[in-house]
């Protein structure tokens, strides 16, 4: 029991929040007043759209499987609105459950739901997951050392990660080799179409994780270049990717903080930017999930005693 307690990602967050505002409310005077004074003239209206675009998001993947899978030899096309639900019950899963119950819950939901073979499924997700790294982490690399000539104080920190992410690979290599021969072996499951069509739909939830971030900032009544949060927003996820962590937790929160701040974003603002973002993302996944599951005939309860004995060993 205690140890599901320590992987759930709600736990985590709420944790992590409390800590990082209570060292905030400790350190820096007068910080409480001023993140009281924000969210009393907090704009609820562009907060409204922020959460349609983290709704969106929750649309986007469920979308590029359904063009993954179209290729497949099965009978008829998986429907789309059954891949919504199953990908909206694993978002919500990934909340209230332990961390590491995500992925096998999603496997068990795709291959017993949609009846796809596990090698398909863990070809696609190999698939769809170097997709997101190239699309998140090419635009990354290539925008850091430029973000540390503007703001030459950090260009060492910059420069320091260049070497983090090199060791980051050669620790992963084994992963890495094995995930391109999956890709290597299988990719003929996969039409150029389909991939095409995916690499526009995750392009098309980047961008919309950039205007997340935006309309958040104006409902708190700041303002960065878009170009600027563009950057900011890439960098930012990309780290999160690259902690390993579960939902980028610390690394996407203080690299968005630090970047926020160094363009002009006072500190009590940055540092909401990436809580109300979590926030969104927990109300989409309850907002979709919960009546996902009761679509596909799934209880959470279900799930939780299927895959408790995994849990606990």
């Amino acid at each position: 029991m205690k140890g599901q307690l320590i992987n759930n990602k709600l736990i985590w967050i709420f944790v992590f929040v409390v800590l990082l505002i209570g060292a905030q409310a400790y350190m820096i005077p007068d910080f409480r007043s001023d993140v009281m004074v924000l969210l009393r003239k907090m704009r609820l209206s562009y907060l409204g759209l922020a959460f349609l675009l983290t709704l969106f998001h929750f649309f986007m993947e469920p979308a590029r499987w359904y063009f993954y899978l179209e290729n497949l030899s099965r009978p008829d096309r998986t429907p789309y609105k059954k891949l919504l639900c199953i990908f909206s019950v694993t978002a919500l899963v990934t909340y209230i459950f332990p961390a590491k119950l995500g992925l096998p819950v999603r496997l068990y939901l795709l291959t017993s739901q949609i009846k796809i073979k596990l090698l398909n499924v863990t070809t696609i997700m190999a698939l769809d997951g170097l997709l997101n790294y190239s699309l998140w982490g090419v635009p990354a690399l290539i925008f850091l050392p430029i973000y540390g000539i503007v703001f030459p104080q950090y260009f060492l920190l910059f420069l320091l990660i260049i070497p983090i992410l090199c060791l980051l690979v050669y620790l992963l290599r084994h992963r890495l080799r094995d995930l391109f021969k999956t890709l290597h072996g299988n990719l003929r499951l996969l039409t150029l179409k389909a991939t095409f069509v995916a690499t526009l739909f995750l392009l098309f939830d980047i961008t919309g994780y950039i205007c997340r971030h935006a309309l958040i900032l104006a409902a708190l009544n700041a303002q960065v270049p878009l170009f600027q949060l563009a950057i900011i927003t890439m960098i930012s996820i990309f780290a999160g990717f690259m902690s390993m962590i579960p939902m980028g937790m610390g690394a996407y929160d203080g690299t968005i903080i630090l970047l926020l701040t160094q363009s002009g974003v006072p500190y009590e603002t940055a540092l909401l930017v990436p809580l109300v973002n979590r926030t969104g993302n927990i109300l989409a996944s309850i907002v979709v999930g919960s009546p996902s599951s009761y679509a596909l005939g799934v209880s959470f309860w279900t799930l939780r005693k299927r895959f408790r004995s995994g849990t606990d060993g």
